[in-house]
């Protein structure tokens, strides 16, 4: 059974660094986060939300 992580994010430097990093694993990303594709994941799926995403708390430089 493959392991899958589900990165929800439209940070496309987050999912670079995850697919390097977890190169074992296959990463799916989501910039909304789906509550049927949520329900249809086996046990394998690993689950990352970022969290700045949702509450905006980008730091403006």
């Amino acid at each position: 059974m493959e392991r899958s992580i589900l990165l929800i994010s439209d940070n496309a430097n987050l999912l670079k660094r995850l697919k390097q990093i977890m190169t074992d694993w296959q990463v799916i990303s989501s910039s909304t986060y789906l509550p049927d594709f949520l329900l249809n994941r086996d046990n394998q799926t690993l689950i990352i939300i970022d969290l700045d995403h949702f509450f905006g708390f980008r730091s403006q430089s």
